[in-house]
């Protein structure tokens, strides 16, 4: 994680469109790093709570003395993440004004009426929690309550996303996998076929799986793209 958003901050510093090696695989990327970082914030938080930090009263316990250190250190680590997700939002802001076109993924948002940030972020969280490099983690699990808790949802914008009539889920791009089994909504388990992932993050398609996105939102990005090709080739 450390050398990936060292990476990115670099990028960011020199203030570059996203587009190395390729324009959708860079933006994911570094979308990644932040909800990495995130959970690196949350994971530290839950390491200052007072049981873990000062044990109980059994006399293997850590002394107080240690127990400070320690919490000096998580203090430390949780300060620079927060200083670094800080970087990374600022810069992706930045780098996302320069970048033209569009990442894939913010393009078939615009398409399908996801405008608000906190659904902007849930779609790639859901992308990302099934295409991701480091994702997901034991502190990111593929569920709709982690998807909303990292989209910074509230329960009203939680469930109009996930709704039957909204385009993303009618035309099968978000989906839950084990509905039937689970006892609660949250509990679900969030897909995305793999076509639709290989053309958000920019991977070859074969005719099959181009077929399979026909008269979809995705297909009319990818298409709008092979058109605005063909004129500027």
């Amino acid at each position: 994680l450390v050398e990936r958003v060292v990476k990115h901050l670099r990028h960011g510093c020199t203030k570059t469109a996203f587009g190395s090696p390729d324009v959708d695989v860079d933006y994911l990327d570094f979308v990644e790093a932040i909800f990495l970082l995130k959970a690196h914030i949350i994971n530290f938080r839950k390491t200052l709570h007072p049981t873990l930090l000062y044990g109980s009263d059994s006399p293997h316990a850590e002394s107080p003395e240690k127990a400070e250190r320690k919490v000096t250190v998580v203090k430390d680590l949780l300060q620079a993440c927060h200083d670094a997700l800080n970087l990374m939002e600022s810069y992706l802001v930045i780098r996302l004004g320069l970048t033209n076109p569009k990442p894939r993924v913010l393009r078939l948002c615009d398409r399908m009426g996801l405008h608000k940030p906190e659904e902007i972020r849930a779609l790639l969280f859901v992308v990302l929690i099934n295409a991701g490099v480091d994702l997901p983690t034991t502190a990111i699990r593929p569920t709709c309550s982690f998807m909303a808790k990292y989209a910074g949802m509230d329960h009203h914008t939680y469930l109009h996303f996930l709704s039957e009539d909204r385009p993303h889920v009618k035309q099968g791009l978000v989906g839950l996998s084990d509905a039937r089994f689970k006892t609660t909504l949250s509990e679900c388990t969030l897909k995305v076929p793999r076509e639709a992932l290989a053309a958000l993050t920019g991977a070859p398609m074969s005719e099959a799986e181009l077929l399979k996105l026909d008269k979809s939102a995705l297909a009319d990005v990818l298409n709008e793209e092979a058109a605005a090709m063909e004129d500027n080739g």
